[in-house]
């Protein structure tokens, strides 16, 4: 400890000495004023600074002596420390907040570093934030989990659990799990369809439900989009909905018109099957013939 430091530590003993012997003429034993002679809570310091100073990690400890039980288990006597600077895993110092009590070790759950990076350090669950629009609301309006696969989480808050979900999948790569509504343009460069295996209760599309939808569908060309002076092609949402669903819906999976253009195409396709078989088969070959003569004599007359 150098001199100057000495002399601090000095300094600070006789100003709290005067502070308890002016607290003891007036009848007040439980505030301690610093630059103040009528320090308004326990320590009170007017006009200055506090520096823990040391080569050592220096740290603030508060302790609340009460006993519960939350959603991470029991606790009893909980402890935050602040402070305990170190260097971090890429050099740089980060200020630490720490927690501990009688039932649980000590271990680190916020970083600020100098570049401004803030991290929660989470056991078991690497960083995780929440966002709470009231006190004492139960559930989030967002989640950011990064263990293990980062994942936001978003909902309503309140009591109500949250309900979209947006989760990296590797590289270059998202999914929405559960049912994802987008008002806007989502641009894209590869688009993949999840293909999920196992039992399920399907039954076959009909030709007749798939024709029908397909006549209900309205090609339209948007002139009033933003895709130039040829404007973007598309369905008139009405008849999407109608051709669809049941005309009330106000939102589509494009596997479903692929669905039931896709029945529609391998019906026509069975038909034409079934007609070239029938063209070529052995009892119309007469028919054959009478074709190629018409051919023929359409040739000869130009």
């Amino acid at each position: 400890m150098t001199p100057i430091q000495r002399l601090t530590v000095v300094m600070c003993v006789l100003l709290v000495s005067a502070s308890h012997a002016a607290a003891q003429n007036t009848g007040v034993f439980d505030r301690v004023g610093i630059g103040t002679s009528s320090p308004g809570e326990a320590l009170h310091v007017d006009d200055g600074n506090i520096l823990l100073e040391g080569s050592a990690e220096q740290e603030l400890r508060v302790l609340r002596s009460f006993d519960g039980t939350g959603v991470s288990g029991p606790f009893l006597n909980p402890i935050f420390r602040l402070g305990r600077i170190i260097a971090g895993g890429d050099g740089d110092p980060e200020f630490r907040v720490l927690y501990s009590d009688d039932m649980t070790a000590e271990r680190p759950v916020l970083e600020f570093d100098r570049k401004g990076i803030v991290a929660s350090v989470g056991s078991g669950r690497g960083s995780h934030f929440e966002g709470f629009l009231n006190p004492g609301d139960s559930q989030p309006v967002f989640r950011l989990n990064s263990y293990p696969d980062m994942q936001l989480e978003l909902g309503a808050g309140g009591s109500q659990a949250t309900d979209t979900f947006i989760r990296r999948c590797g590289a270059r790569c998202v999914t929405f799990p559960g049912a994802a509504v987008a008002a806007g343009t989502i641009t894209a460069d590869d688009v993949f369809i999840r293909i999920v295996r196992g039992a399920r209760n399907v039954r076959p599309l009909a030709v007749a439900e798939a024709i029908q939808a397909v006549r209900r569908l309205d090609p339209v060309v948007d002139v009033d989009g933003d895709a130039g002076s040829a404007g973007r092609v598309g369905f008139q949402g009405d008849s999407l909905s109608a051709a669809i669903g049941d005309g009330d819906r106000e939102q589509i999976n494009p596997m479903e018109i692929v669905a039931v253009l896709t029945k529609v195409v391998q019906d026509q396709q069975r038909r034409i099957d079934a007609l070239e078989r029938q063209i070529s088969g052995p009892g119309l070959s007469l028919g054959q013939a009478a074709i190629d003569h018409l051919a023929d004599s359409r040739t000869v007359g130009r």
